[in-house]
């Protein structure tokens, strides 16, 4: 058979001989290298365009925590120091919370009288109960912003206790209202003023220290996810991402220390920038309720009923209060009591009570299980129990959210300490970013005056924070 009987018939022909082989051979190189080429030009435009997307990541990581930065750092870090305001105000006045105990206190009612009587001009309007001291407070607290200690085993008049004033409440006014609230010292009255809503309901009742506030909580969690994305090493390097270098200069340790510091600390910057947002932009809540599940649970509202002869009388607090414990519970501990206005009808008599896990109990205002109670007709009245949530969603932000991840009041002071040391955690990474991008313009400049190019010092990766 001959080569050319060898190649009739259909399909395509097949070459004989070492010239057919060699050509062969020949073909299969030119695509061989044709495909290596597409890939590798697949390949960098691929690595490209991931190069660009960090460096933008980078840019805006960097600059816009060096522009917000101080707003940041100013709301953290007073949260941090906020997290034992109730400890700070027992330790500042000591002897206003020197209480003796005693198996029968008296009741909430006559400690509340007891003040009345003593200072005529205090009307008392409602009682707390913390670290087993009553904290009366006065009806007008405009006029009296601060509450007389009561001594519920003796009934004796502990002194006076203004929360309002000193350093806590300066660095409450930071972290709370940043200087919108007229309560608390240093108040800016312009930051009280609402944001032009511009047709919206994006900025609907919010404030320009809220807005300020809430600004801060979205930058938090911007953040921190793009320093995730920034620090992330690959699943085959993750352990270089919890390394320390030491031994190979500043820039290289501060590097270090940025990222192994910053992703410690991710999970609570995240909580507390998610939740922050939260209280001033109502918004935030709708998106977090929408990608979780839950949905907005507005809270009840309670009036008493009005009534048709005006001589009905109001039933009193312990009435009211006995009608609550009842609703409440033989276990429950009263914890707060707010007494109606005399010249409301329609205000009712309130109480918050410690029953079963009580995610308040560490903090200056414990009590979840709420109960209101008409002031004409002691069997009418609503349960509001902060501890209980519709869906998960809901009771991670709702029911947990303020008290338990932002504020750690439902654990002790010890176990707080966890909660301080990650809220001084963005102190550290702006010292550790600051210095990581000074070392570098320090080099670039350097370099630009000896007229070579300004290329990137130390590590090729980028620092998760500035």
């Amino acid at each position: 058979m001959t080569v050319d009987d060898r190649n009739t018939g259909p399909g395509p022909a097949v070459p004989a001989g070492p010239d057919a082989e060699l050509t062969s051979d020949s073909d299969e190189l030119v695509r061989g290298r044709a495909v290596a080429e597409v890939t590798t030009r697949s390949r960098a435009s691929t690595s490209g365009r991931l190069r660009a997307v960090n460096r933008s990541i980078v840019v805006a990581h960097r600059w816009i925590a060096l522009a917000l930065g101080l707003v940041l750092l100013a709301v953290t870090t007073s949260g941090a120091a906020l997290l034992y305001s109730p400890e700070w105000t027992k330790w500042t006045n000591s002897s206003a919370f020197a209480v003796s105990h005693s198996d029968h206190p008296i009741p909430v009612g006559q400690a509340m009288d007891i003040v009345a009587k003593a200072h005529p001009f205090f009307q008392p309007g409602s009682l707390n109960v913390y670290d087993g001291l009553y904290e009366v407070f006065a009806a007008d607290e405009d006029a009296h912003p601060g509450f007389y200690g009561v001594d519920p085993g003796s009934g004796r008049i502990t002194g006076y206790v203004s929360p309002n004033r000193g350093v806590m409440a300066f660095l409450g006014q930071v972290h709370e209202c940043f200087f919108s609230c007229d309560e608390y010292p240093a108040y800016l009255s312009p930051l009280n003023h609402p944001v032009p809503s511009l047709g919206t309901h994006w900025l609907k009742a919010v404030t320009w220290g809220g807005l300020l506030l809430g600004v801060s909580g979205l930058l938090l969690v911007f953040l921190g996810v793009s320093g995730i994305w920034l620090w992330w090493p690959g699943i085959k390097k993750w352990r270089r991402g919890f390394q320390v270098r030491t031994g190979k200069g500043r820039y290289v340790r501060d590097y270090d220390l940025h990222q192994v510091v910053g992703m410690a600390a991710i999970p609570f910057l995240l909580m507390w920038g998610v939740t922050g947002a939260g209280f001033e932009l109502h918004w935030v809540n709708t998106a977090w309720y929408a990608v979780t599940g839950g949905h907005n649970a507005e809270a009840p509202t309670f009036t008493s009923a009005a009534v048709k002869n005006s001589r009905t009388l109001d039933i009193g607090l312990d009435r009211a209060l006995a009608a609550a414990q009842a609703q409440a519970g033989p276990g429950a501990s009263i914890k707060y009591v707010g007494v109606p206005a005399s010249d409301d009808p329609t205000a009712t008599y309130s109480f918050y009570f410690a029953r079963d896990f009580d995610q308040y109990s560490h903090g200056a205002y414990p009590g979840q299980y709420g109960v209101d109670v008409d002031r004409h007709n002691a069997a009418r009245l609503q349960v509001n129990d902060l501890g209980d949530a519709p869906t998960v969603s809901n009771k991670l932000l709702d029911t947990w959210g303020p008290a338990t991840f932002h504020y750690g009041e439902s654990v002790n002071g010890w176990w707080r300490v966890i909660w301080l040391l990650f809220g001084l955690s963005p102190l550290a990474l702006a010292v550790t970013g600051v210095s990581t991008w000074l070392f570098k313009r320090k080099v670039r400049k350097r370099r630009a005056r000896a007229g070579r190019p300004a290329t990137s010092a130390g590590p090729t990766a980028q620092p998760a924070t500035p």
